[in-house]
């Protein structure tokens, strides 16, 4: 997503909101990512417009914490069916499997209803999310390609592994 912000082939830059590329523009990734973590120190070079302003200050109040929680066996992959696995390499596997089970136990402590992947790429963890834990899950992808792939993806799982939730899919 902060590439995306930075610049891409899809140039996502030039559909920010009017003012955001002059203040965001200039800025290397990691001072992108340290928006959602800390106060931003304005350059008083750039007036920050207050849209700006108050979609980070309400991001920042819904980034999930920073210290993982517990994963318990839900995060176990002999629990999932392997269509969910079919083409990713190992190492894929594991990051999926974990990021799934923290999401989901996150979600559940949260009483949440519906899940949000922004950036889902192929949607390898909203697919377990929804599939697997049962989730209701909205996936955005700005690529065609990858939504495409994504969306066929989900046939694939779902006709083998079955559907405990629902998956939507957006390009944005």
């Amino acid at each position: 997503m902060l590439r995306s912000l930075v610049g891409s082939e899809m140039c996502i830059r030039d559909r920010l909101p009017p003012g955001w590329s002059d203040v965001l523009g200039p800025m290397e990734l990691h001072d992108l990512a340290a928006l959602l973590r800390e106060e931003p120190s304005l350059d008083p070079s750039h007036t920050w417009p207050l849209s700006l302003q108050h979609f980070i200050g309400t991001v920042r109040n819904h980034v999930l914490p920073s210290v993982p929680p517990s994963v318990s066996a839900a995060a176990d992959p002999t629990n999932i069916h392997p269509a969910f696995f079919h083409g990713v390499k190992a190492k894929k596997c594991h990051e999926m499997v974990r990021m799934a089970a923290a999401v989901h136990q996150t979600g559940s402590e949260c009483r949440a209803t519906r899940l949000v992947d922004i950036g889902a790429g192929r949607g390898y963890v909203s697919r377990l999310l929804a599939y697997h834990y049962g989730w209701h899950v909205v996936a955005v992808e700005a690529q065609q390609l990858h939504l495409t792939a994504g969306e066929k993806l989900d046939q694939a799982v779902g006709d083998v592994a079955g559907r405990k939730g629902r998956m939507d899919w957006v390009c944005g």
